[in-house]
């Protein structure tokens, strides 16, 4: 077992879940529920035709993967036709055509950009509540149903298994006739490209434009309080070190100062929403706010701002709930904030915070405990918590932690993080199992990950497969 079961048991009693619901889907189906079908190819000969109703960039591109790769798996061609009127004989329904509203009371349970499938008569239904959702569930039915695996960018690294007859099946777990799939993480992001849009698309990462429960942000502070509006007038704006105000460099704010709430308000009421620290550590150490932060956890040895940062931002969360009901502000749990504020709680529901941890750390127990505990806490100290990771970040060593990695995303779904994205920028050698489980269990985080590698290995180099297991294995 490369994920023990006292840690899997150790991280759903951390989360508040039952031991026994760590692995197990919100709509699991009892497994005597009968699977039900729809043949599409028999003896290489297409017996269903494809009716797609919308227009959707993905959704074209997940229709054509589709039939393309049926095609290539069976040699058989399915025809397409385009509209909302159902067709003579047994049909694939892609989108809104006519029979969509058939998936009503299952899309009730659909999140984001996942997908029902349904059966009605000989026809099957494949439906999202936005045109992503339903692409995802195409790909879905090419990966998991029919076999294609894409593990990385391009014809090399993918492998389509010779069929000669081809059969949608499914097990129903929302009602009689229906199927819910809904992704373990809701947004599903790389930082830096992809390794093409066409992979980033199969792996059903969330593409641009999805409408999202929860903002991300970036490092932001020196647009929220900018050097050239406030140095010269207000130099007490900035952080206190070693007796000076440092405004000859981007420095934090000096969160406690009795200004900065209406700094930071004239920022929102402007329509910023992020909030991100800086990308350093130059924290204030004026007595105010030695102050508070004496009372933040130190992370990984950093001394931490939470409380002043915090402090402040309940106060802006508040205010701006006042005056702009509905925006969402995005926060960083970053370096100098990572610890969460022991005197805030909660911060606000209109808060979203960005988690940024370091899942190559978690060799060490202590880190991972900690990072584990932490990721908790946030998701009940704001509205929303997403994580930022940092699998590939242009290291020439090689970042290859895939037990950590399955163990970290695991216990973050348990746990409600609803978001995860990660540094995509690294070696193809380390990185390509890396990331194609990192695309397999942001989707389901229930996936053996040994299993995964395994399959990919044997996959991609048959007779060769042991030695690289080993040598993946050495890493």
């Amino acid at each position: 077992m490369w994920i023990a079961s006292a840690w899997i048991v150790a991280a759903a009693a951390l989360c508040g879940i039952r031991a026994a619901d760590a692995s197990s889907s919100p709509y699991e189906s009892p497994s005597s529920r009968p699977e039900l079908e729809l043949p599409i190819v028999a003896a290489g000969r297409p017996v269903a035709r494809v009716l797609v109703a919308g227009e959707d960039e993905t959704l074209e591109a997940a229709v054509s993967d589709f039939t393309q790769y049926v095609e290539r798996i069976s040699s058989a061609r399915l025809e397409v036709a385009r509209g909302t009127a159902d067709l003579p004989g047994p049909t694939l329904h892609v989108g809104e055509t006519e029979l969509y509203e058939r998936t009503a009371d299952a899309r009730e349970a659909v999140r984001v950009d996942g997908f029902a499938l349904a059966k009605s008569g000989e026809d099957l239904i494949v439906a999202g509540r936005i045109p992503q959702g339903t692409a995802n569930g195409l790909w879905t039915i090419l990966q998991d149903r029919l076999g294609v695996r894409w593990y990385h960018a391009g014809p090399l690294w993918e492998v389509v298994p010779r069929q000669e007859s081809l059969s949608i099946r499914f097990r129903p777990n929302a009602g009689s006739a229906a199927r819910v799939e809904n992704p373990s993480f809701l947004g599903r992001f790389y930082w830096g490209a992809a390794p093409s849009a066409a992979f980033a698309r199969r792996s059903r990462l969330t593409q641009k434009g999805t409408p999202l429960p929860y903002v991300s942000t970036g490092h932001a502070l020196d647009r929220v309080v900018p050097l050239e509006e406030y140095a010269a007038a207000h130099p007490e704006y900035f952080a206190l070190i070693d007796g000076r105000r440092v405004t000859d460099r981007v420095s934090h704010p000096c969160f406690t100062h009795p200004d900065m709430l209406d700094v930071f308000m004239k920022y929102v009421r402007a329509g910023g929403t992020t909030f991100g620290v800086n990308d350093n550590l130059d924290a204030c150490h004026c007595e105010r706010c030695l102050a508070v932060d004496g009372a933040s956890e130190r992370y990984l040895g950093m001394w931490n701002v939470s409380e002043s940062y915090f402090q402040l931002m309940a106060r802006v969360a508040r205010q701006t709930a006042e005056e702009f009901p509905g925006r969402r502000l995005g926060v960083f749990a970053y370096q100098l904030t990572n610890a969460p504020p022991r005197t805030v709680d909660p911060i606000g529901e209109n808060i979203d915070v960005v988690l940024c941890q370091d899942t190559s750390q978690h060799f060490d127990p202590r880190v991972r405990a900690m990072d584990q505990r932490m990721a908790v806490e946030w998701t009940r100290k704001a509205g929303g918590v997403s994580l930022y990771d940092y699998y590939g970040i242009d290291y020439w060593t090689p970042r290859y932690f895939p037990r950590l990695l399955a163990g970290q995303l695991k216990h973050l779904a348990a746990c409600g993080v609803k978001g995860y994205q990660t540094h995509a920028t690294t070696m193809i050698d380390s990185s390509m199992p890396m990331f194609y489980l990192y695309g397999r269990l942001l989707w389901n985080a229930d996936l053996d990950p040994r299993q995964l590698i395994d399959e990919m290995l044997d996959d991609l180099y048959g007779e060769a497969a042991e030695p690289m297991r080993r040598f993946y294995d050495h890493w």
